[in-house]
């Protein structure tokens, strides 16, 4: 869920009460792309020169759209700054009472800072009247002071009634709004929908395309689009999938009717993605009730089992091998998606009698449960590293290890 759909109001402690506003709304058929786009670039993570460092930020920590949220209202957190705590409540913004609306992570490899939406109210004075607005605000890296603000929408009278935006983060210099009217396949709204990415230090719209971005993968950004009959050229609605390249807008891979045996009015609706985060660089979709696995960067398709679930199935963010449990006849193994290969396999009557159970796969090692003891294997060879353990890694941002127990470690490789 977005921050926006969760919580009344956020309040950043530090912010500052004097804003320099700095743009405006783009207009709707406006769209800026960069001219020179630069290369899909993947990250991974440097060990660390001394001992690993190690910062407890709380548990139920996720790691998404290149960021780390924690506890019921998901803060976020800035690492680099140590830990950039934030309160709930209202605060004053220009001498006004504002309120954010939304909060996220933008810039997080290499100048981690917080973005928010906020709305602000002016009260009436004399004979002008009231009016709201929405806004696009950047903290400085500092997490003190706005580095940039961009008014998204206004409207006059008491209390902010335009559209809708939510916002995705995301490890780049820059952050995506979604201007969110519909996502229903019926109607003549579900084209509606926009997203617009601006840069972080200046507030300079970069792109913007018809759609709605779901998630941020890295430099990727995927983005659920509706295609009305009249735009379809098929006289019925239909689903896309887009890889869009959050630095420059450029679209990368496509997911649309060419992936479907046969184009009709049910199929093209039926291009689902996939909720799973695989190791944030996976995409799951299902198309036309078959599950598809793509590589994010490239948009290239990799092999799945086809009666895995995404949720039971684990990826090493490190090495990209995938664990794949048993399932009936189907031994559990750990194989490569890109060329097929399987690495490691345990036949499917010892996997059932174990009740092997992965619960996270990184840096080569399965943390796994059974019926005699929660082991490290090494997804290589099956051999057991470590019996019992207390808590696993979940997520690898840049040159940290999260674990599910919200502690932090410097990744040493």
């Amino acid at each position: 869920m977005r921050l926006g759909d969760r919580a009344a109001s956020i309040v950043v402690a530090m912010l500052l009460l004097t804003i320099v506003l700095v743009g405006c709304r783009p207009e709707p058929d406006a769209t800026v792309v960069a001219s020179t786009p630069s290369p899909v670039v993947t990250r991974t993570p440097t060990p660390a020169a001394t001992a690993p460092q190690s910062i407890a930020i709380g548990r139920s920590a996720v790691f998404r759209d290149g960021g780390i949220y924690s506890g019921i209202n998901e803060t976020p957190y800035v690492i680099s700054s140590g830990i950039a705590s934030i309160d709930t409540g209202s605060f004053q913004l220009d001498g006004r009472v504002s309120r954010i609306v939304d909060l996220v992570v933008v810039d997080s490899f290499a100048e981690p800072r917080l973005a928010a939406l906020v709305e602000v109210n002016f009260s009436a004075m004399d004979l002008t009247p009231a009016r709201a607005e929405m806004r696009l605000v950047v903290l400085g890296a500092d997490q003190r002071g706005i580095q940039t603000s961009v008014t998204l929408s206004k409207n006059e009278g008491a209390g902010y009634g335009g559209p809708t935006f939510e916002l995705v983060g995301s490890s780049e210099p820059a952050i995506i709004v979604n201007e969110v009217y519909s996502d229903f396949i019926t109607g003549d709204t579900g084209s509606a929908n926009i997203s617009r990415a601006f840069d972080t230090s200046t507030g300079k719209l970069l792109w913007q395309a018809s759609g709605r971005v779901d998630r941020t993968l890295g430099d990727i950004a995927v983005l659920r689009r509706i295609t009305l009959g009249e735009e379809s050229g098929l006289g019925f609605t239909c689903r896309t999938l887009h890889g869009i390249q959050v630095s420059t807008g450029r679209v990368l891979w496509d997911v649309d009717r060419s992936w479907l045996p046969a184009v009709t009015e049910y199929s093209c609706r039926s291009i689902i993605l996939d909720d799973a985060l695989l190791a944030e660089r996976y995409v799951l979709v299902e198309v036309n009730g078959e599950s598809i696995l793509i590589d994010a960067a490239t948009g290239t398709r990799l092999n799945w089992r086809s009666d895995d679930d995404g949720y039971d199935v684990k990826a090493d963010p490190l090495s990209g091998n995938i664990f794949s449990p048993q399932r009936d006849a189907k031994p559990a193994e750990v194989f490569d998606p890109a060329s097929g290969e399987v690495i490691f396999s345990m036949q499917s009557d010892q996997a059932y009698a174990l009740q092997l159970y992965a619960v996270s796969f990184f840096d080569g090692k399965l943390y796994v449960t059974t019926t005699d003891a929660d082991l490290v294997i090494d997804a290589m060879s099956g051999s057991t590293l470590e019996r019992g353990w207390d808590s696993w890694p979940i997520a690898n941002p840049g040159p940290w290890v999260l674990f599910n127990d919200g502690r932090l470690v410097e990744y040493r490789g």
